[in-house]
């Protein structure tokens, strides 16, 4: 499915709002992943050269890419880079297509809806019983769980937004019939 292009109409300062958010939400992923890589490669230069390697390396890099990766789900789908398939649809008539169009995002955002309301309550589970992470460190896991739920939510206020662009007919392309 092809990214929404921003044009004037009732959602573009919602769509301009949600972009600028996830625009910082991919940055911070960025930089996770960025950190993540300089934490694995001075663990292993440690542990290589030393035999002393950094202590809970292991646990803070899991966390780390649970955080890249549910951070940046939300631009991935403003982009537009999600895998889709296209083979069944470059055969099917304009009317199908439109209603696939319609279709997907809907059903993105029920199921990221769903997704976000169990990651909260999940969350909130977590933070009332002070759940922490056990290895060679121990902290809380809570604020990852939140950050989980922060992602999947702006997943699904993105569909959200999909959703009004296609219904008011502003997704690139509608004006000649794709």
């Amino acid at each position: 499915m092809n990214a929404p292009r921003s044009v004037p109409g009732p959602l573009s300062r919602a769509e301009a709002s949600l972009d600028r958010l996830l625009d910082l939400m991919a940055m911070l992923s960025g930089a996770v992943l960025f950190l993540m890589m300089f934490l694995v490669v001075a663990n292993t230069l440690t542990r290589k050269l030393f035999n002393w390697p950094i202590t809970g390396a292991f646990e803070i890099t899991e966390t780390m890419l649970t955080l890249a990766i549910f951070l940046a789900l939300a631009y991935t789908q403003k982009v537009g880079s999600h895998i889709s398939v296209d083979v069944l649809n470059r055969h099917f008539s304009g009317a199908l297509k439109r209603i696939l169009e319609f279709s997907a995002p809907v059903l993105g955002a029920v199921c990221f809806g769903w997704a976000t309301y169990a990651s909260g309550l999940y969350a909130l589970d977590s933070y009332a019983m002070a759940e922490q992470e056990w290895g060679s460190i121990t902290y809380p896991i809570w604020p990852v769980k939140m950050l989980i739920c922060f992602g999947l939510g702006a997943l699904t206020l993105r569909y959200l937004l999909e959703i009004g662009i296609i219904a008011h007919g502003e997704r690139a392309g509608a004006e000649d019939g794709q």
